[in-house]
């Protein structure tokens, strides 16, 4: 990939293009008006005052006159069955492609075959406001072309245009150009160099006629186009079918499609040897299908411009990849397939935004859906964000997202439901080399699925999360091969019933978390609180059941070995028969406003528990702290251990 932008930069382009995106323009491109240059040659057949124009005398002959030499001496691959003997004449080289073949044709000479004679093609006119057919033949415009009228052209005519000359279907006007596998339809340059002439544009016209099957578009985004083939519909849709056709050789892009281009079909096309494949808007990318092909580029990429996808739609694994140069919105239901990757330019984003909203990003494990930068450097782009998007139906499964967590962004992937939760399932997923966080998940999430993800190589830690999703988490997954393996929560409460699993890396509290809910904790699950935090499990709608085993305890710990580093644990009027402790170690707390490592304040609302088999160890006052109106096991000073705390191991 870097290397392929390296070409681009050698050829002259702007690396910021594609951190931009192109625009078409003003919308005002050359829309091909009444009054354009209507300056038709007097020689050319064009019957202005007939219904139908068509132009009969073309010379279709490609064995009048003209040199054909079918024995040309020019270079051919000898490798390739398509092209031995060289199909090109006049000198044209063959380039195999697949199961047929492009030819590159000398100066002069144009054609499938390289067949025709520029000099003795058929003059096109600059203005078509009659119904007019082309026939099979060769045809030269030595200005731009407008049709405002229905045109019709046939298998085997080429168009040939001169420098920086382009052609315009208009409103009101329509294009039909459908050849066929032996007789292509081909607009071409008069010489064979990318952005030669500005290329072939439908600009408003939302006409049934128009299609392209078996067309070939050679040599254009010159001036001030970007592409062989340019759909500009803004305000007013462009509507075209596309098939079998090629598009090659472009100063810029095989194809641009703008916002409000409606593309019925398209499928088995052929974009190749541009500098670019193609460009976009989101919202149009559905319309691209993995039946083409969009290899053999300068830099094998669909860019997508800023803009939203609105309408429903499915984006295909194909065989580009998809570039997003600054801020992708999705408001609307969008369906990836397996294989798709999208790359990110710096600080760009995807954002799936609202209750409509609905992202469906389902890979293989042989074949997964990729969301990465355009380099590989953690923190190169701001990740994927989930805001509001409430559907059922989101998912990500066998997904790698990977460096992201750039700018002000804090993981590769984050949930923000603040007010209106997020609901997602996230299943085989990857979360890497971020440059915060793998993930990110805040109070209002809703994470119905959540197993066998990887979190790893990210440069903060495995996730961000309020306490209250903490349960989302699951051990299935793994958040190992971090800058540090810890899960960070911040400041919260805990309201949800949950369980907190015993994963393999360390909660890391940075905030005081308060439970006024039901919270199970899992055996071999590790706390590691900040300095002067603690955990307070709140009332009587609070349980807390903590049971880990000999072999894998549960572990309340300072991030700092420190006597009174973090506050300790307390229970507050926490009153449920439910709460229990079992093969839990707490250490290095009894620090700021509290006395032990664990509190029991139970007064006027008695706090009941059960505590066995627990370690209380250096603690800064006491091991375990318990008030008169506790309701706690009568052997707890026995049946527990206490290690060096600094005041009396159970202070009552």
């Amino acid at each position: 990939m870097v290397k392929k932008y390296l070409i681009i930069a050698a050829m002259g382009l702007s690396l910021q293009l594609l951190s931009t995106g192109c625009v078409i323009g003003d919308g005002e491109d050359d829309a091909g008006s009444g009054d354009a240059d209507t300056d038709t040659d007097t020689d050319t057949d064009a019957d202005t005052d007939s219904d139908t124009d068509t132009d009969t005398d073309a010379d279709s002959d490609a064995d009048s006159d003209t040199d054909t030499d079918t024995d040309s001496d020019t270079d051919s691959d000898t490798d390739s069955g398509v092209c031995q003997p060289n199909p090109c004449q006049n000198g044209g080289t063959c380039e195999p492609n697949g199961d047929t073949y492009f030819c590159t044709c000398a100066t002069g000479f144009v054609g499938r075959d390289c067949e025709f004679s520029i000099n003795e093609c058929n003059a096109l006119s600059s203005y078509y406001d009659v119904d007019t057919t082309l026939i099979a033949g060769c045809y030269l415009s030595a200005t731009d072309v407008a049709v405002s009228a229905k045109m019709t052209i046939q298998p085997g005519a080429w168009l040939v245009f001169k420098q920086d000359t382009g052609m315009s279907i208009n409103n009101s006007g329509s294009l039909s150009a459908v050849g066929t596998v032996t007789a292509p339809i081909g607009f071409t340059g008069e010489q064979p160099l990318r952005g030669f002439w500005r290329g072939l544009q439908y600009y408003h016209t939302d006409a049934p006629e128009n299609a392209l099957a078996h067309v070939i578009i050679e040599y254009g985004g010159g001036l001030d186009r970007e592409a062989n083939l340019v759909l500009d519909g803004y305000t007013t849709p462009v509507k075209l079918d596309i098939t079998n056709s090629v598009f090659r050789e472009s100063g810029l892009y095989g194809l641009q499609m703008d916002v409000d281009t409606v593309v019925d079909t398209f499928s088995g096309n052929t974009i190749t040897d541009n500098a670019i494949a193609a460009s976009v808007y989101p919202n149009s990318a559905g319309y691209l299908d993995d039946g083409s092909t969009y290899t053999g580029n300068d830099l094998d990429a669909v860019v997508l411009w800023e803009g939203s996808v609105v309408t429903e739609q499915v984006w295909a694994g194909i065989d580009a990849t998809y570039f997003v140069g600054d801020s992708l919105t999705v408001t609307g239901p969008l369906t990836i397939q397996p294989g798709a990757q999208i790359t990110f330019g710096q600080d760009a984003s995807m954002s799936v935004n609202g209750a409509d909203a609905v992202l469906i990003a389902q890979g293989t494990a042989d074949n997964p859906v990729v969301f990465t930068g355009e380099v590989k450097t953690a923190g190169y782009w701001r990740g994927v964000r989930f805001y509001h998007a409430s559907s059922v139906d989101n998912l990500l499964d066998h997904v790698v997202i990977e460096y992201g967590g750039g700018l002000d962004w804090s993981a590769n992937l984050e949930l923000d439901g603040y007010t209106t939760p997020v609901r997602l399932k996230i299943t085989n997923t990857t979360l890497r080399h971020s440059g915060g966080y793998g993930l990110h998940i805040d109070v209002d999430s809703v994470v119905d699925t959540f197993t066998n993800n990887t979190l790893t190589l990210n440069t903060l830690g495995a996730a961000t999360v309020h306490p209250n999703a903490t349960g989302i988490l699951d051990a299935t997954s793994t958040y190992a091969g971090n800058t540090e393996d810890v899960v960070a929560l911040w400041a919260g409460n805990v309201s949800d019933a949950q369980v907190w699993a015993g994963i393999d890396a360390s909660y890391l509290i940075e905030g005081d978390v308060t439970i006024d809910g039901a919270v199970t904790v899992e055996p071999g699950a590790k706390f590691v609180f900040t300095q002067d935090v603690g955990m307070s499990i709140n009332g009587a709608d609070a349980t807390f059941i903590g049971k880990g085993t000999e072999t894998n305890p549960i572990i309340f710990t300072g991030e700092k070995p420190i006597k009174g580093f973090w506050r300790g644990v307390r229970f507050y009027h926490a009153s449920s028969f439910d709460n229990e402790l079992e093969h839990v170690i707490f250490e290095y707390g009894g620090g700021l406003d509290r006395n032990a490592n664990l509190v029991l304040d139970g007064y006027t609302t008695p706090v009941r528990i059960n505590v066995t088999n627990c370690v209380f160890q250096l603690s800064a006052s006491c091991g375990l702290e318990y008030d008169g109106d506790t309701q706690i096991n009568a052997d707890v000073a026995t049946v527990n251990t206490f290690i060096d705390n600094d005041g009396d191991d159970v202070c009552n």
